[in-house]
This record gives C-alpha cells, sequence and structure tokens, in this order.
C-alpha cells in the first residue's frame, strides 16, 4: 500500500509543476479519480503492480493534454480519463498478449467442478475468461460490471452509440457464458439489457 501512496505523493508533486491554468481542476480530477482509475485498471490488467505503473501513466498524460480537452464540466473531464485508462490498458494488453496464454494453462491445469455450487465466483476463471475476449468487450464487461457505469457513460468513453455498447456487453457476456460456467461467471441476469 505505501508503494501507492508514494506514487501517488509523486505525481501529485509532478501536477503541482503545471503552469496551465486548469491547474486547480486537473488536481481535483486526480484527487477524485486517482483509486477509481487504478481500480478500473487492476480490473482490466488483473495486476496490482502494473495497474500502478499504467496508472501513473494515465495521470502523467492526462498533465499533458488536459488544456486540449473541449467542453466544460467535469463529466467531460471524466470520461476523457477513462478514455486515456483504456487505451493505456489495451496497448499494454495487446503488448503482452502472454498473459492470455498463461491464464488459458492455468485455467486447464487448475479447472475443476465443484460438488455444490460455491458461494463466491471463481476470479482467476472470470478474468482468464474475460481476457479471452475482443478489447472492446473487456472494455465494456469491465466498465459495466466492475466499475458500475451505465451505458451512457460507457458510450462517451469509448466513442460509441448506446445502442453499440448494449450489443457488445451482450456479444461479450454470451460469450463469458460459453467459456465459464454460467453459475461461476457471475453475470447471468446482472443489468444486462437494463440500466
Amino acid at each position: 500500500m505505501m508503494v501507492g501512496s508514494m506514487k501517488k505523493l509523486k505525481e501529485t508533486e509532478q501536477l503541482a509543476t503545471l503552469t496551465n491554468s486548469n491547474e486547480l481542476a486537473l488536481e481535483s480530477l486526480f484527487d477524485g479519480y486517482y483509486d477509481r482509475i487504478y481500480a478500473y485498471c487492476v480490473h482490466r490488467l488483473f495486476c496490482r503492480t502494473t495497474a500502478e505503473d499504467i496508472t501513473s501513466q494515465i495521470f502523467l498524460n492526462a498533465a499533458k493534454g488536459f488544456g486540449s480537452v473541449s467542453g466544460d464540466g467535469p463529466e467531460i473531464h471524466v470520461r476523457w480519463l477513462y478514455g486515456i485508462a483504456t487505451n493505456q490498458c489495451n496497448a499494454y494488453i495487446r503488448q503482452h498478449l502472454r498473459r492470455r496464454k498463461i491464464f488459458e494453462k492455468y485455467q486447464k491445469e487448475h479447472h475443476h467442478q465443484p460438488d455444490e455450487v460455491e458461494s463466491s465466483p471463481d476470479w482467476t476463471g472470470v478474468y482468464a475468461g474475460i481476457a479471452q475476449l475482443k478489447e472492446i468487450e473487456q472494455t465494456v464487461i469491465t466498465l459495466r460490471f466492475f466499475e458500475n457505469m451505465g451505458y451512457d457513460q460507457i458510450a462517451g468513453i469509448i466513442k460509441k452509440r448506446q445502442a453499440a455498447v448494449r450489443v457488445i456487453l451482450h456479444r461479450g457476456l454470451k460469450k463469458l457464458q460459453k467459456l465459464l460456467n454460467p453459475a461461476e461467471c457471475g453475470f447471468i441476469n446482472r443489468g444486462v439489457g437494463h440500466d
């Protein structure tokens, strides 16, 4: 936990050196969303250390490009920030496709059929299943179920219509159901098609 605090302190010091007139708004965005962006990265990348590094990069990129965001209101900046986070996570995943093979191997070696239904999902299996989906499906599922975002928010982040978000989510969940035991995956009847 101390490492995350040190990174946050270091980033705060870097952001404090900005001479931009948007300095206070950027600090507010950082203070209000650092933990949420970090959690989003953990859910996308399945590794806290990597998520810390990626989150640091996200906020450094945000500091560099904050003045280029057009529009007023915090919601526009939050969508922009999640857009940066999504792009950074997708870039990392593309560069580290080996992760998918490791998860697949682990799932094959350690997959078991419980005698009775367990009370909590097998998160290793869920993450392994999500890792086998397309990037856009991973993004939508993570934003919807781990970040608890509405379709309108997700549509703003991935720059698609709400109807397209619903279709992507539906297809991604159908694929997950084929990859996992539906009872273990935890997504059955959980908000698909409803906001």
